[in-house]
């Protein structure tokens, strides 16, 4: 293909951490002429300048997330083993290449931006393929204790402190890893509220697009009244959060990589062997701590296989023998592996 036919199409694939920004990334792209796809969903008061997030993409990753049992703040390493399962299913595939086909129908430039992206972004990588277009991954950063600030408005008090932080390690330490190869740009939170702009500029180089001059003075001027320095209304610090100390020593290291990933020339094999070191850490650690709390685990699936069987047939919903289901199975892998491991 010579320089004239050169394909112009490029899909924005916004992912990492929710609550790290990713909504006001897909934005900034958005104004900048790349398109989302409609409907999107609606704005609200977590998110009340909207958060550029493809409807259709949102109810299709929360369907695999349920069908592969993957929690949106899941601080398991097993978790992108499960949700890779996806690769395996042609139809789920088929789906996600068709969607992303169509949108190019309506614009060569594409943003699309969810917090479950990355669990399945073997997938996006493999439709892409298909489709002969190369994406551009983009990674917002905030520091670790402000995205815990920001995620209890939304998840209240589902998960404790650890998880909700063993999540942010997991997604980020595993998605920097599965992106490795690819067209990636880290743009730090801070920076785009700060100097949107120069943050912008630093991303250009990092995926070799053109973002501000193809843009053009107008657009850029909807990106000033989009980004507000206020919204930076959760300070860092480890204070207030309830973790053990090695825990928020990994973080803190992790999060000190990562940052070397939004200066220029900072991708470097020193700074993907420390990562290496810091996921692989972080794996095994994990692994000990599931197979201290294997007693707790056993009774707890016990424990909702025992109600759910115990609740009188009236006072059970239409779902309840799916769920039912769930939990036996549940409970069966945990009695396999403990198995497993003894022998």
């Amino acid at each position: 293909m010579t320089a004239a036919e050169e394909d112009p199409r490029e899909l924005v694939l916004v992912i990492g951490a929710g609550r790290s920004g990713t909504s006001l990334t897909a934005g900034v792209f958005n104004r900048l002429g790349f398109y989302v796809p409609q409907p999107e969903v609606e704005a609200n008061k977590t998110n009340p300048r909207g958060f550029g997030e493809p409807r259709w993409v949102v109810n299709f990753h929360a369907k695999l997330m349920l069908r592969y049992g993957v929690d949106l703040l899941d601080a398991r390493p097993a978790a992108w083993s499960a949700a890779a399962r996806v690769l395996d299913e042609p139809v789920e595939l088929g789906y996600c290449r068709t969607w992303t086909g169509w949108q190019f129908d309506e614009a060569d430039r594409v943003v699309v931006k969810d917090p479950r992206t990355a669990w399945f972004l073997p997938m996006w990588l493999t439709c892409m393929g298909e489709l002969g277009v190369q994406p551009l991954l983009v990674t917002p950063l905030r520091h670790p204790t402000e995205v815990m600030s920001s995620v209890r408005t939304t998840d209240r008090d589902k998960h404790s402190d650890a998880t909700r932080l063993g999540w942010w390690l997991n997604m980020m330490l595993h998605a920097e890893y599965q992106t490795r190869g690819a067209r990636r740009a880290y743009i730090l939170y801070d920076d785009v509220l700060r100097d949107w702009r120069g943050a912008l500029k630093t991303a250009e180089q990092s995926l070799n697009v053109d973002l501000l001059a193809a843009a053009g003075p107008d657009a850029q001027a909807e990106v000033d009244d989009l980004v507000d320095p206020s919204l930076r209304r959760a300070p860092a610090g480890w204070d207030a959060v309830d973790v053990p100390a090695w825990l928020r020593d990994l973080a803190e290291a992790t999060w000190q990589e990562l940052l070397g990933l939004t200066q220029e020339a900072g991708d470097t094999a020193d700074r993907r062997s420390a990562l290496d070191d810091l996921r692989q850490h972080y794996v095994a650690t994990y692994g000990h701590a599931e197979a201290l709390a294997q007693s707790s685990i056993k009774t707890a699936a016990r424990e909702a296989r025992e109600s759910v069987e115990a609740a009188p047939e009236a006072a059970l919903p239409a779902a309840t023998p799916s769920l039912a289901l769930r939990v036996r199975r549940t409970a069966s892998r945990w009695v396999r592996r403990v198995r497993k491991r003894r022998t």
